[in-house]
This record gives C-alpha cells, structure tokens and sequence, in this order.
C-alpha cells in the first residue's frame, strides 16, 4: 500500500536529513529520525512530546552522544538508512496499515521508534500507555488533513 506522508512528517524526514548532514553522517538512522521529530513544534509527536514534558534539548543531546563519529566524507544528495532506519519507516507504515489510513503521521514515527526501541534511555512511559496517548491526540489533530500531495523540489527523502 502507498502512504501519503502529512507534511509535518515529511517536515521531521527532512530535519533528519539536515541533521544527518550536520553531523557529517553519510546515512540516517533512527536517531536522526527522532531527533526530526524533535525540531518539529505542531502535529502528533510535538503534542505527545509536551505532554511527557520530554526535554529536547535533553534527549538531543542524548541521541547526538549515542551517534558514532564521522567516518568518511558526507555524501552530497540522497543518504541512504540504515538498516534500523529503514526498519522504523516500514514500521511507521505497519502503524498506518494496522489504522487502515492511506497516509503516514508524525504520531506513526514516533510509535514506530518507540516500538524500535530506537528511544534512548527511560522511555517514560510503555508502548501501550504511548499508543493510547498518540490515538487520542490524533484523534484531535489535524495533522491527517494536510498531505504532502507531489514529491516535493529536491526528493522526498522518504
């Protein structure tokens, strides 16, 4: 099945690319994906982030220490994931199918990392007390309304 990607998603793709960058990684993991979702201040995760009174700056620098050094020279262009990268975005589209929607949130990643357990250190909370906490919040959000409806100028990274 194709999902459509809310463009609070695609924003937190995005900000994973730019933070792999940043760091000079020639890949993105789920850290990055995190830290994507992090830097972005609406939607699902956001509200569920506010409401676990997660410190970002905390938890960035958390995942930013757990990250290796730069190995080789950045790739320009397309960064490919890696293995667990990849394996949080077909979890994030599990998530989506198991909802029977046709596009994929932030609330989906952020369910997917978590499942992963890609999240660094105390998570809180557990996946089922999360999941009860992002369905209610989607329920809410208007995240679902507003879709990335063409791949965007310079790829769409997902």
């Amino acid at each position: 099945m194709s999902y459509a990607p809310t463009r609070l998603l695609y924003k937190a793709v995005l900000a994973a690319y730019s933070e792999a960058l940043r760091l000079g990684h020639n890949f993105i993991g789920p850290e990055h994906l995190i830290v994507g979702l992090l830097q972005v201040e609406d939607g699902i995760a956001s509200t569920v982030f506010d409401e676990l009174e997660v410190d970002r700056a905390e938890l960035r620098g958390v995942l930013e220490d757990r990250l290796p050094e730069p190995e080789t020279t950045p790739l320009a262009g397309e960064l490919p994931y890696t293995q667990a990268g990849a394996s949080v975005l077909k979890g994030a589209m599990a998530e989506a199918d198991d909802e029977s929607v046709t596009y994929m949130s932030t609330g989906h990643l952020l369910m997917a990392v978590f499942d992963a357990e890609a999240w660094p250190g105390d998570r809180g909370t557990s996946v089922v007390e999360l999941r009860e906490r992002v369905e209610r919040v989607a329920a809410a959000s208007k995240e679902h309304d507003d879709l990335l409806s063409e791949e965007p100028e310079g790829g769409n990274h997902l």
